[in-house]
């Protein structure tokens, strides 16, 4: 197997994900192999989408769910880079180089220029707003949406995701993939048909985005705090915090004055006695809510 071939290959399938959110379908994955003359069997697709999961590209099949990758062929495929690594001081080979380049994680400045560029493209993509947007969710869940549609109604969210995201760009995973993250989150919550039964109440827009925030900020904290610990324990008093903020602002917009927490539990489906437990973590300093002084 030509390994400087297969990193043209692999380099080439991560651009493509790269400029779709980390995303790419398998039929696309399969062309650029057969492009570059690779027809791989069954445990050799296995390795590559190894490896494209540590590189935080996810493969979907037609039906838009991921390609399950095996945790063995995982282990594996990290078995041979760290081998690769310890022989890396002996000899230069290609196969080393090759698994070099499949690991090697993006530095800093590279992900800063990723998010910016992501950032500007979202910008300037077709969006539904308003009405139209929950137009168009009641008619996703009722099946009558095309695959263009669907682009686009997704493409509805991600600023939302970025702007909720951002809140955790001080935890230690790079700020992009943590975006990617929720960007699957959310996408696979609506394909999955949840919250339906959202889009028929009052305020459908502000209480489905409420919704799709907490399935966001769900998977980011799951991310970020692998293990319990002081740290993590502060990171998730602050995304809580965040979030109940956030949701309270919007609301306070809405209403045109401050908002109680009861209100704010109703658009979040919290508790009202869980959205006090937040304002007093936040120590009394969430300022759209209007409450009697916690002691």
């Amino acid at each position: 197997m030509d390994q400087k071939q297969l990193i043209d290959a692999m380099e080439e399938i991560r651009h493509l994900a790269e400029n779709s959110q980390g995303m790419i379908k398998k039929t696309q994955v399969l062309s650029i192999l057969k492009k570059h003359d690779f027809i791989m069997d069954e445990s050799q697709m296995d390795f590559v989408y190894a490896y494209l999961k540590t590189a935080k590209v996810s493969v979907l099949e037609e039906d838009h769910t991921e390609v399950i990758v095996d945790a063995k062929s995982i282990e594996r495929f990290r078995t041979k880079a760290e081998e690769a690594e310890e022989a890396e001081d002996t000899e230069d080979t290609e196969d080393t180089q090759a698994v070099k380049e499949a690991t090697e994680s993006t530095d800093e400045s590279e992900n800063t220029k990723l998010l910016s560029y992501y950032m500007e493209e979202v910008k300037g993509l077709p969006v539904y707003v308003g009405e139209d947007l929950v137009e168009k969710l009641r008619e996703y869940y009722r099946g009558n949406l095309s695959n263009l549609s669907e682009e686009v109604l997704f493409q509805s969210f991600f600023q939302d995701v970025i702007h909720w995201v951002k809140n955790y760009e001080d935890s230690q995973l790079p700020l992009m993939d943590m975006i990617q993250e929720g960007n699957m989150a959310f996408m696979n919550a609506i394909r999955n048909r949840e919250g339906k039964e959202i889009l028929s109440g009052e305020n459908p827009l502000r209480k489905y985005k409420n919704f799709i925030r907490k399935i966001v900020l769900t998977r980011i904290q799951d991310s970020i705090f692998g293990e319990e610990g002081e740290q993590n324990v502060g990171y998730k008093v602050m995304g809580r915090v965040n979030a109940v903020n956030d949701a309270a602002c919007s609301l306070s917009q809405d209403y045109g004055r401050k908002v109680t927490p009861l209100e704010v539990a109703e658009a979040m489906d919290l508790t009202e006695e869980e959205v006090l437990e937040v304002i007093k973590l936040s120590g009394d300093k969430i300022d759209y809510i209007h409450h009697e002084p916690l002691i």
